[in-house]
């Protein structure tokens, strides 16, 4: 993938990603900094996905790395109810 198509890919993907990162983290902070690193995991990985995959490839990195914000947020006692 060049960069323009990664650029395209950011673009297209990076409202929708934010809004489903922020649903479950509700932290707008954490949820930016999740957003960056999905498309630097992306990138990292390197696969060739057929195009209607990818959608689904950012939102399982989404997820497992929410997850992760999540259970280290309980392991120091700072989880949020809402």
């Amino acid at each position: 993938m060049d960069i323009k198509e990664l650029e395209d890919l950011y673009l297209s993907y990076k409202s929708e990603l934010f809004g489903y990162l922020f649903r479950i983290l509700h932290n707008k902070q954490d949820a930016e900094d999740l957003l960056h690193e999905c498309f630097i995991r992306f990138i990292r990985a390197s696969l060739d996905l057929p195009k209607d995959r990818i959608k689904f490839y950012f939102l399982r990195i989404a997820k497992n790395l929410a997850i992760d914000v999540l259970r280290k947020r309980k392991k120091d006692g700072r989880i949020l109810y809402t």
